[in-house]
Parts: C-alpha cells; sequence; structure tokens
C-alpha cells in the first residue's frame, strides 16, 4: 500500500509528501486530468480489502479505468530497489510516529490481538520491515490480484466500463479497454 501510494491535486502536508509512490508519479504527475488517485488496505482477521480509488472529470473516466487496472498488474513486477527501500522507510517512520499517539497505539494495539492473537512490539516490527525483499513484496501483490474484482462508481455511469470488461482486460496482458467508440479524444 505504502509503494502505491497516491494522493491528490491538492494534497496537504510536508514537502515530498508521497510524491515518489507510484500512483503519485505514474498518475497525477503524468496525467493532468486525474484529480486523485489513491490506494485502500484495510485488513481484518479472516480477509482485507485493497482497493485502487480515482478520480477525473466525466469524460476521462474509461480511461481512468484503464490507468488503474495497468497500475495493479505492475503489483505483479519485481519493484526497483530503492522503491522497496523508500517504501519500508516510510513504513517504520510512520509506524514510530504513531507510538506518540495513544489512541493509535491502542487501536493498534487491539488490531494486533484481533489479527494476530498477540502483540509485536515496536522494535520487532522495525526489524520484520527492514528484512522483507522485493520477492515477498511480488508474492504480495499477485495474492491481492487473485481475489475477487469489484467495482464501485459514482457519478455519471454512462461511461464507466462494465465490470465483466474490467476483468477480461485485467486477466490478460495485452487487451485494452476499447475507449474508439465511446470518445474520440482517446484514439
Amino acid at each position: 500500500d505504502i509503494m502505491m501510494g497516491g494522493g491528490s491535486s491538492f494534497s496537504a502536508g510536508g514537502p515530498g509528501k508521497g510524491m515518489y509512490s507510484r500512483l503519485y508519479a505514474n498518475v497525477m504527475n503524468y496525467y493532468t486530468f486525474v484529480y486523485s488517485a489513491q490506494s485502500m488496505l484495510h485488513i481484518h482477521g479472516d480477509t482485507g480489502i485493497y482497493s485502487l480509488y480515482g478520480s477525473v472529470p466525466h469524460e476521462f473516466s474509461i480511461k481512468l479505468c484503464q490507468i488503474l487496472i495497468e497500475e495493479m498488474k505492475r503489483l505483479c513486477e519485481l519493484p526497483r530497489h530503492e522503491e522497496v527501500n523508500r517504501a519500508k522507510k516510510m513504513l517504520q517512520s510512520n509506524m514510530l510516529m504513531n507510538l506518540e499517539s495513544h489512541m493509535i497505539m491502542f487501536e493498534d494495539l487491539g488490531r494486533q490481538i484481533l489479527v494476530h492473537d498477540r502483540y509485536h512490539n515496536a522494535k520487532e516490527l522495525y526489524e520484520r520491515l527492514e528484512n522483507v525483499t522485493s520477492l515477498e513484496i511480488v508474492e504480495a501483490g499477485k495474492k491481492v490480484l487473485e481475489g475477487k474484482l469489484s467495482m464501485v462508481s459514482v457519478g455519471k455511469l454512462d461511461n464507466i466500463p462494465k465490470l465483466r470488461e474490467v476483468e477480461e482486460v485485467f486477466m490478460s496482458p495485452d487487451k485494452r479497454l476499447d475507449t474508439t467508440n465511446k470518445f474520440k479524444i482517446f484514439t
């Protein structure tokens, strides 16, 4: 989730906040029509959900779907060494900064006990993060992509592809969403 990251065109925060994440570098900086592109991860004891979210003007909806599909597929590609190290440092930093808040610390304690049946202290988590390899990241990406796809859209829906179309493109290495009959802007 940290490597995918993301943000919006009006993100608040310190200098460089998330600007090296994949969604920021590959989507926000490249496609000027994208208002927002973010990844989200929610983990529970026996399940979880990983999602990508994007916001664009209506006429770019199908293009955004294609862009997000391509970024999801990249989860199975071996990440660059500096990308992995940057994500590790960012996650370690976030974890240590969160220890300053009692509310977040107790929420984390409860979540860890529910999910792992035990509490992992900060030193242990820091070291485990330090030992994560690029291959483990690829394996985790493959597991994410093995799950069933779902799609949620808000706004004018006449330019949104059907879930079946998205699944076909997602499972095929060379297939792309057909935009030729919908908008001439993409030809």
